[in-house]
């Protein structure tokens, strides 16, 4: 079984309403956080790191949210950075489906399709 964690990030602007520029922690190859425990997962990010619970979950991988405090998301490794959403297409990153859905379940809206 594949762990895999949704870390995002939200700079709120009041003016953009529910349309917020929502970012989410993703990988070079623009892939979530993901191992086979989540005390590997710990490991890569810190005993810090507040997992939640199970957001969705298929045959081979459980989905979680996730965050880390502010102050260590300014010492993760070069591999991790915040993408925007709206950055990103299915063909760029495999769990897009999965982080449109999220964005909806925490109420926010986005510009791409959600299927």
């Amino acid at each position: 079984m594949i762990h895999k964690l949704i870390i995002g990030k939200v700079n709120f602007d009041p003016t953009l309403g529910k349309r917020q520029h929502v970012q989410v922690l993703l990988d070079s190859d623009n892939k979530l956080p993901s191992a086979n425990s989540l005390v590997a997962l710990k490991k890569e990010f810190g005993q810090n790191l507040d997992i939640g619970k199970i957001f969705y979950e298929n045959k081979s991988e459980k989905f979680y949210f996730a965050g880390i405090p502010k102050e260590l998301q300014k010492h993760l490794s070069d591999k991790w950075s915040f993408i925007f959403v709206e950055n990103l297409t299915p063909e760029k990153c495999i769990d897009y489906k999965i982080i449109l859905k999220i964005i909806k379940k925490l109420g926010y809206k986005s510009t791409q399709k959600i299927a």
